[in-house]
């Protein structure tokens, strides 16, 4: 019998994506387009959210930036 040193496996990149992906799509008029485009751009969930007005406004236009903003900083 062979057991198996990790039981829990890490989580893959792909399921990773597809979840920050998600995530930001749950902010209304962000769809896996502009989620894409936000990721490629910042990286990081935490790069997204912690973003100035400015940086959001360049690569998603001021109408989606404000909306992004509000739906992190009241969540």
């Amino acid at each position: 019998m062979v057991l198996k040193a990790n039981l829990i496996e890490k989580p893959k990149k792909d399921d990773i994506n597809k979840l920050l992906l998600n995530a930001l799509m749950s902010c209304n008029g962000i769809g896996e387009k502009k989620a894409m485009i936000l990721l490629q751009h910042f990286k990081t969930l935490k790069n997204i959210c912690n973003a100035e007005f400015k940086e959001l406004e360049d690569v998603i236009g001021s109408v989606l930036a404000t909306k992004l903003i509000e739906f992190f900083h009241t969540q």
